[in-house]
């Protein structure tokens, strides 16, 4: 019981005890850049810079916002990936994705959160317009839900087989919610 409550403990710590640097831009000291190998130089320049961190704290610490993340997940989580996307390469157009992964090798499972700052605005058709705690407004369509928090557009991506569609929308509402009160 000790040993769960633990593990639980440093999980939980993992996940929400990370803030962002307030310097107003990607702080790459401790992050890992991505190269392209196949593009050529003047089509890198078109692509984001994409920087992958060893780990979750590293990749918030990085980041000049706040990204916030659920205290606990429907699923249980066996890896996951932190990465940064340098969307126009000045350090401040970013888009982190947090990626979890179930262990089971043959799962019809997707499961990732992205994070834009400066918030990115959905031109969506055909969503269902969801409410969500403390006011908050949100879309969902087809396997995802998008919101804004704070300054950061949020984008959650649930794709699980194993459930129901309804099963699936209320996980996703729920990870959203814990999301807002973070």
């Amino acid at each position: 019981m000790i040993k769960n409550l633990t593990i639980m403990a440093l999980l939980l710590v993992a996940l929400t005890g990370c803030g962002a640097n307030h310097t107003g831009v990607l702080d790459t000291s401790k992050l890992k850049r991505v190269e392209y190998e196949d593009l050529k130089e003047e089509d890198v320049k078109k692509v984001p810079i994409l920087y992958y961190a060893s780990t979750l704290k590293v990749g918030r610490k990085a980041l000049p916002y706040e990204m916030k993340l659920p205290k606990k997940f429907p699923f249980k989580v066996y890896q996951y990936g932190f990465n940064i996307q340098d969307l126009k390469h000045d350090g401040k157009h970013l888009r982190a994705i947090f990626i979890a992964d179930v262990k089971e090798e043959n799962a019809k499972f997707q499961f990732q959160i992205e994070a834009s700052h400066p918030i990115v605005k959905n031109k969506l058709i055909n969503v269902t317009e969801i409410n969500l705690a403390d006011d908050v407004h949100g879309e969902y369509k087809g396997n995802s839900l998008y919101f804004q928090l704070e300054g950061v557009s949020y984008k959650i991506i649930y794709w699980n087989e194993e459930i129901s569609e309804e099963q699936k929308q209320k996980e996703i509402i729920d990870m959203a919610n814990e999301i807002i009160h973070n």
